[in-house]
Order: structure tokens, then C-alpha cells, then sequence
């Protein structure tokens, strides 16, 4: 006796075989656009650095300054919030907040304009310098408060950290 082999039904095995395909086409689509894109974001990257490199001055190194609102005191420590320390083109002007350590060898200081009235023409016969516009007005740490924009100066680098010391701080006057 002979053993009947039973066909595979036809429509079945056409429909595995359709599965098997879209599978396939959807896989190599996807992996092939995530590859495009990415290699399409660093030539872009690469051309939109090259185009500014042309306009703008080279990004700096390092970074030892940081400007910022207070959003935050907590004990000796600012929370600042302002434009990220970087040196990467693309990520000018992100916002970041760095913790500011005030120390007591930090000074403090807050630079107040002259009045006009105040700055002494040169005499006739004196030599013409211009006077000073600005006076720099020792402050405590008690006078910084949340809200007020400052710039702090740190010792070190400060591109990549989320704290620093400061060596200055200055509260600025918003006229």
C-alpha cells in the first residue's frame, strides 16, 4: 500500500509565502531609512558646520563664565538657568541650569551704571580719556535673590558640568 501524501493547499502556502515577502520589504525599508537618516544628519551636520565656520569665529575650547536668572537658592548654591556651556555649533542657545557654589572667597559684586551728570568732561588742556560708564559696587551674598540675572566666573572649565565654584559673581542691572 502506498501512502497517499496529502497536497499542500495551494492558497495557504501562497499567503505564508506574501507574509514571508512583506516581511521582509518592511524590515529592509525600515533598517534602510533609520541607515539614510542618519547618514543624511551627520553630512548635514557636517555642511551647516562648515557653512557657519565661514561667518562665525571658531567656538571656544573651554568655557569659564556662565550667565543666568536665578531660580533657586539653597544654602551657598545658585541654581542658574541659562544658555549651555558648549563648543559643539547645534547646541548653542539650549538652555541647561548649572548649580553655582558660592564660597566665602567668592566675591560679589554688582556693576551700576554712571549717570551722565556724573561723568566730568575733560578739561581743556587735559588729555581726552573717556570716563568710566560703569562702577563696580561690592554686594553680599544675602543681596542675591531668585529671579535676578547674574554671570559667575568659575576657575576651571565649566563645559560638561552641572556644578561649579565661583571665583565672581556679578548681579546685573536689567535697565
Amino acid at each position: 500500500m502506498q501512502e497517499e501524501v496529502k497536497p499542500t493547499p495551494k492558497p495557504l502556502l501562497l499567503v505564508v509565502v506574501i507574509i514571508i515577502v512583506l516581511c521582509a520589504l518592511a524590515a529592509s525599508a525600515y533598517f534602510g531609512w533609520t541607515y539614510g537618516y542618519k547618514k543624511a544628519e551627520q553630512e548635514t551636520k557636517a555642511k551647516y558646520e562648515e557653512t557657519v565656520s565661514t561667518f562665525m569665529p571658531p567656538m571656544p575650547e573651554e568655557q569659564t563664565y556662565f550667565s543666568g536668572t536665578v531660580e533657586k537658592i539653597e544654602g551657598k548654591t545658585l541654581y542658574v538657568k541659562g544658555a549651555k556651556p558648549t563648543t559643539e555649533i547645534l547646541e548653542m542657545g539650549q538652555e541647561t541650569t548649572l548649580k553655582v557654589k558660592v564660597t566665602d572667597s567668592t566675591k560679589i559684586f554688582k556693576m551700576t551704571m554712571v549717570p551722565p551728570e556724573e561723568m566730568a568732561a575733560p578739561k581743556e588742556g587735559e588729555e581726552s580719556v573717556p570716563p568710566e560708564p560703569f562702577k563696580r559696587e561690592k554686594m553680599k551674598f544675602e543681596d542675591i535673590k531668585e529671579g535676578m540675572s547674574i554671570s559667575a566666573t568659575a576657575q576651571e572649565d565649566i563645559i560638561g558640568k552641572e556644578e561649579f565654584e565661583a571665583l565672581e559673581v556679578q548681579i546685573s542691572e536689567i535697565f
